[in-house]
């Protein structure tokens, strides 16, 4: 499960190793670490290495040692991020705008590295997600049907990227956000351009042009910005 530790300072190597597999999401909370002879066993170490290993993730916050028993992860990057999403509820103009703000800052970064990491596999899904939206385009289905389509396009886009804890956090808000996009999806003028902005994206990352996914994205963004100020969803930092 874990590697061998030879280098000095064995205890921060260890540490950061069990943190790896907290980040990623393969401990989650709640989970138990192995007990103390059998990490000692795995890392091939002393059990004095992993004692301290131990203390230094208790002091990150992200285990917590219990006396005679073994030690359970509590937290990780993800689950805070969850929790203080899953903790909105139902998102005002305000909180629309600051979530939607994110999305602007992050998503055109990740269409610039899907360009240049996506695989023939990740593209040929996401070329599939616009095919099915534009079918469901014409064949006159709901509104939400290419919603559903969009997401699982920009899910895509992330995963192509390789780094589960972006994919991770991009999905929680988009969840968050889900009720405020089905606005943008109740409109059949803004469902064809919406279509033809994800094709723009694509192209970018078709074509291995960093320059053009983040501009296309950028702009798919703000188009989906200026629907929603005018249906009056999202409130500017100066709006009272």
């Amino acid at each position: 499960m874990f590697e061998k530790v030879k280098k000095t300072r064995i205890y921060e190597t260890i540490a950061l190793q069990i943190k790896a597999r907290i980040d990623s999401g393969e401990l989650r909370r709640g989970d138990m670490l192995p007990s103390e002879a059998d990490l000692a066993e795995q890392f091939g170490v002393s059990r004095g290495s992993i004692r301290e290993a131990l203390r230094m993730l208790e002091m990150l916050g992200l285990v917590e040692s219990q006396t005679g028993k073994r030690t359970i992860v509590t937290g990780s990057l993800i689950d805070t991020v969850s929790e203080n999403l899953k903790s909105l509820g139902e998102v005002d103009s305000s909180e629309a705008m600051h979530l939607h703000e994110i999305r602007c800052i992050i998503e055109p970064g990740v269409a610039a590295l899907a360009a240049m990491r996506a695989s023939e596999e990740d593209i040929a899904q996401m070329q599939e997600y616009l095919k099915e939206m534009r079918r469901a385009m014409e064949a006159g289905a709901p509104g939400f049907v290419c919603q559903d389509l969009a997401n699982e396009f920009h899910q895509a886009i992330a995963s192509s990227v390789g780094n589960p804890i972006l994919s991770d956090i991009l999905e929680m808000l988009w969840d968050v956000l889900e009720d405020v996009t089905a606005i943008v999806y109740g409109q059949q003028e803004r469902v064809d351009d919406s279509y033809y902005e994800h094709s723009r994206i694509l192209e970018g990352i078709e074509k291995g042009m960093p320059e053009l996914a983040s501009a296309a994205m950028q702009y798919h963004l703000a188009k989906v910005e200026e629907s929603l100020r005018a249906e009056g969803i999202l409130q500017s930092y100066g709006d009272k």
